[in-house]
């Protein structure tokens, strides 16, 4: 019913760049989630800089004065 073939074993070389590629391409997501955790990061502080600025100007004697 079965053969007694024995199945084809990879060789050490094909092994070490399939091993290779597991590593780079685990490295890559790593980087790439890096670069988007930093963008975010880069964003929120642009943002939160905008409403410190709107917050100080909201404050200032010239825009108190104006709204009467």
């Amino acid at each position: 019913m079965y053969s007694s073939k024995s199945r084809p074993v990879p060789s050490k070389g094909a092994l070490r760049v399939l091993y290779q590629l597991a590593y780079i391409s685990s490295g890559a997501a790593l980087g790439v989630g890096v670069l988007c955790a930093e963008e975010r990061r880069r964003r929120t502080q642009i943002i939160q800089r905008i409403a410190d600025n709107a917050r100080i100007l909201r404050q200032s004697p010239r825009c108190v004065h104006n709204a009467a």
